[in-house]
């Protein structure tokens, strides 16, 4: 069994997107984690990807139909001094993907397993942002700007991704037999 066999026809390029012009998009929240700012700070983080199956709808001709597949990241931070969430920030999202009002939340973990894979609609902007001497312009979604989605029927398709990982269904190692056999 080999490691690696080449096969390019399914790469695509980075061809250095621009940022998404302002205005309200139809978008599914992916991958919600939780992650930390090497300061230390806290925060989610979300993709929302635009859907792909709107672009027939008249009033998303210059959002969703231009743009469907795109990537929006949004964070929802915690405050610098109290260290924690703020509620409305939360709440803006779980009214989004319309978890009914009284629901208790568990945990965080809870939390974002209620918003994954849910369509919402954002409110996109933009901002210029400024690294290392380097400005460029950057989006932002706000969470009082996510509101349910107008189209909760989702056909959208995902990109196929099962084929990039070039260690899928490899067994897994074993690193006392690997250290026998190192000359080192």
């Amino acid at each position: 069994m080999s490691f690696l066999t080449t096969n390019y026809s399914g790469l695509e390029r980075n061809t250095g997107f621009e940022a998404l012009p302002k205005g309200n998009y139809e978008v599914i929240i992916t991958k919600p984690t939780i992650k930390s700012t090497q300061a230390g700070r806290e925060y989610i983080n979300m993709q929302l990807v635009v859907r792909n199956d709107l672009d027939n709808v008249t009033n998303l001709a210059n959002t969703n139909a231009k743009y469907h597949n795109r990537i929006v990241f949004a964070s929802i931070f915690t405050d610098k001094e109290t260290n924690r969430y703020n509620t409305e920030d939360l709440l803006y999202y779980l009214d989004a993907v319309q978890v009914p009002e009284g629901t208790e939340i568990k945990d965080m973990q809870h939390y974002l397993d209620l918003i994954d894979n849910k369509p919402i609609r954002a409110y996109v902007t933009q901002r210029e942002n400024e690294y290392k001497g380097v400005k460029q312009i950057q989006n932002n979604v706000w969470a009082n700007s996510v509101e349910r989605s107008q189209f909760p029927q989702v056909n959208h398709q995902f990109k196929d991704k099962s084929n990039t990982d070039p260690f899928g269904g490899t067994q897994p190692v074993n690193e006392e037999q690997i250290s026998k056999n190192l000359p080192f």
